[in-house]
């Protein structure tokens, strides 16, 4: 899914014979994810896995995902287990979301803005996000355990390869004040 951006990756994609999907300008990590994931799954996929584009995530892991959906999991959270340094605020952005779905929803997430993770079209349907930004895997966090979604957490590999790439402390006030509205609704 290529959310408007301005380097040749899309091309790439397709001398690839990859099916690249394209928002002309950039609309956000959430609305790309809603993009592709509609795609596929008008086109008959039964289960999703998404991960970050930017290098972090290694492919390798898919099929533990894919080991926990054939397990009877309709959703499958990633939880980062870094080869190398992670960014300090990335980490103090983690574990403040984290304590507040402990602390609002009674359940631990230990890592609950990896963009790693599997989920079947059944509970795609219960977790259908509005959040067009970074807000997305925090918003289905929230919906997964108010819907009482099955779901397991496993660790998957991560590295950082660019401390500036992602969220910034701005998406993340932004996220933070989204929150309480998906705590109550």
């Amino acid at each position: 899914m290529d959310d408007g951006s301005t380097d040749n990756s899309r091309n790439i994609a397709c001398e690839l014979n990859v099916q690249a999907l394209r928002h002309a300008t950039n609309l956000g990590k959430g609305a790309a994810l809603k993009t592709g994931v509609e795609y596929a799954f008008s086109k008959g996929a039964t289960t999703i896995i998404t991960m970050d584009g930017d290098g972090q995530h290694n492919p390798k892991d898919i099929g533990k995902f894919l080991k926990e959906i054939s397990q009877g999991y309709e959703v499958v959270l990633g939880t980062r287990q870094c080869l190398g340094k992670t960014p300090k605020i990335r980490t103090m952005g983690n574990r403040t979301i984290s304590q507040l779905i402990k602390l609002f929803l009674g359940k631990c997430v230990e890592d609950p803005l990896c963009g790693f993770r599997a989920f079947t079209k059944k509970a795609y349907s219960k977790i259908w996000w509005n959040s067009s930004d970074y807000g997305v895997e925090t918003e289905q966090i929230v919906k997964i355990i108010k819907q009482r979604i099955k779901y397991n957490l496993i660790e998957v590999e991560s590295s950082y390869l660019d401390n500036y790439k992602g969220v910034t402390i701005i998406d993340a006030f932004r996220v933070l004040i989204k929150l309480p509205c998906w705590f109550i609704s």
